[in-house]
């Protein structure tokens, strides 16, 4: 049984258009039962969660970039 932190390294490393949209979909869901009447502190939360995460992945990216380290 592979361990499931193996797949969510897999998507940090994907492009960061890619990992933009699948954290933006909790969130979207989490409109979409806003506008229903109802507020799912899960789907907020997870949204949220990754959202952070996608930032510093992000911030990362761009600091290697203009400082040119790594490649």
């Amino acid at each position: 049984m592979r361990w499931e932190a193996d797949n969510f390294l897999k998507w940090t490393e994907m492009p960061w258009w890619l990992r933009w949209i699948v954290c933006l979909i909790p969130i979207g869901v989490g409109i979409a039962g806003l506008a229903a009447g109802r507020f799912w502190v899960w789907v907020w939360a997870i949204g949220g969660l990754l959202c952070l995460i996608n930032l510093f992945l992000t911030w990362r990216d761009v600091l290697d970039y203009l400082q040119h380290r790594g490649k």
